[in-house]
């Protein structure tokens, strides 16, 4: 059945939304609260046995957990300095049953001053997106990799991107996320990085048909890719990446009724997605699309 899992008491009306989920059932994710004529408040939280816990925020007041691995390693963001929109990438540790370990680890970043971590795996690598400050002195935004002993890099960009992030990862290490291009017309590229023995290579997805805006969520083992594409950012179609190909989810579907796969969450091991769209009757709604072959 469906639980609703309920909210932190920030403010005068509040709201939730989920981040991830472990194999001990608990999920992370961020609350928020607003009260008329304050700013609204952001916190990271974890859910278990029907408890939502605040997990905090450092060294500011506002916090979004996003993801979390098996081994007990949550991660997110938190804010620099108390109403400035700068963040920093942070990693908790909380066992099954228990509460945190400690407090919120600031994971640093690679010049600059902001941050995020947006997922974690089981060896403890933790990808996301940082500021870097160039040889000229100018700071842009690139995607990162920060492994087990707590060494930061900086991914490579697609040739022409002035922005990336690495957005999901698998145990492998193997890394999915997107590189920018602001001037002129957007354009959003999907990016696949692996390790190598010289560092690390990266490699264009490529371009889901009729589609400017491509945005990767989750690899799986197999490096299989799920995503969603757009042409104009505003109408968006969910696909799966496989051995350089792109397949339209809508049109792998086996149902009775029409469905419109618009985006995808994550993949797991068997190859089930977590996705949402619109059904038959045009309401947009949460599904699981469960692999049969």
């Amino acid at each position: 059945g469906m639980s609703e899992l309920g909210t932190l008491p920030l403010g005068v009306t509040n709201g939730s939304w989920p981040g991830a989920i472990d194999n001990c059932g608990r999920i992370v994710g961020t609350s928020i609260g607003n009260t008329p004529g304050t700013p609204s408040t952001l916190r990271a939280f974890l859910w278990q046995e029907g408890v939502m816990l605040d997990l905090g925020a450092k060294p500011g007041v506002w916090s979004g957990a996003l993801a979390t691995s098996d081994k007990d390693v949550v991660v997110g963001w938190s804010d620099v300095t108390p109403g400035e929109s700068m963040m920093r990438a942070f990693a908790t540790r909380i066992r099954c049953g228990t509460v945190p370990d400690g407090g919120l680890i600031d994971l640093g970043s690679l010049g600059g001053s902001w941050s995020q971590a947006t997922a974690v795996n089981d060896k403890g690598q933790v990808v996301g997106t940082t500021s870097f400050r160039l040889p000229s002195g100018s700071v842009i935004g690139v995607p990162f990799s920060r492994d087990a002993r707590g060494d930061m890099i900086d991914l490579p960009l697609l040739s022409g991107a002035t922005f990336g992030s690495a957005l999901a990862l698998n145990e492998r290490g193997a890394v999915v996320g997107s590189c920018l291009n602001t001037r002129g017309a957007v354009t959003e590229r999907a990016a696949l990085w692996r390790r190598t023995h010289a560092g690390w290579s990266i490699t264009e997805l490529g371009s889901f048909v009729g589609t400017t805006r491509n945005v990767p969520t989750a690899i799986d083992e197999q490096e299989r890719v799920v995503g969603y594409a757009s042409l104009d950012g505003n109408d968006w179609h969910a696909y799966l990446w496989s051995e350089g190909e792109f397949y339209a989810l809508d049109e792998l579907l086996e149902t009775p009724s029409p469905i419109r796969i618009a985006r995808t969450g994550g993949v797991n091991r068997r190859g089930d997605i977590a996705a949402a769209g619109y059904n038959e009757l045009g309401e947009y709604r949460a599904f699981l699309l469960l692999r049969v072959r």
